[in-house]
């Protein structure tokens, strides 16, 4: 579902969770179906479902801790929040995932809170120069992740609102 999410594949990370919610539940891998849960509503919320949102609002908050994800899913929450509009706690949540990545050197999904916080600049009418600068800086650090699907959505998301390629 990790794959799912970062890749923005929205159809296979929700039927992923759709499979995980009906598994029967092991208590000894609880750890792993609530983070696939928060992967299915933000699968939800970026399908336009505007429920969902609500629902990731009544999951238990993400501990601080240095778990393998943690700091995914700030930057995974922070864009659910910015595709339903709801724009106050998305700094807040990107930072978490800033800190994260340095206090644990946790780096794989430093193009994608890049990626989500330049949605969030453009969802917050940022001026159009930060913008094209967050988005330089995610296609860079997604290239040398080699990280083609990324640098895909990257392009897509340049394009889509008018902003130059987000090229090197």
């Amino acid at each position: 579902m990790t794959a799912a999410a970062l890749a923005g594949d929205i159809d296979w990370a929700r039927d992923a969770g759709e499979r995980l919610a009906s598994a029967p539940v092991h208590s000894a891998l609880e750890y792993l179906r609530s983070g696939g849960e928060r992967l299915y509503w933000w699968a939800r919320v970026l399908g336009g479902d505007p429920g969902a949102i609500d629902r990731i609002d009544e999951l238990p908050p993400t501990p601080h801790t240095r778990r393998t994800g943690s700091g995914m899913w700030f930057a995974l929450h922070a864009e659910a929040l910015v595709a339903a509009s709801r724009l106050d706690d998305v700094p807040a949540l990107l930072e978490h995932a800033e800190t994260f990545a340095q206090t644990t050197g946790q780096r794989y999904p430093d193009a994608h809170r890049l990626l989500v916080c330049a949605e969030y600049q453009h969802a917050a009418d940022h001026p159009a120069p930060a913008v094209q600068d967050t988005l330089r800086e995610a296609r860079r650090v997604a290239a040398t992740q080699e990280a083609t699907t990324l640098i895909t959505r990257i392009d897509a998301f340049a394009t889509d609102h008018g902003y130059l390629p987000a090229r090197r």
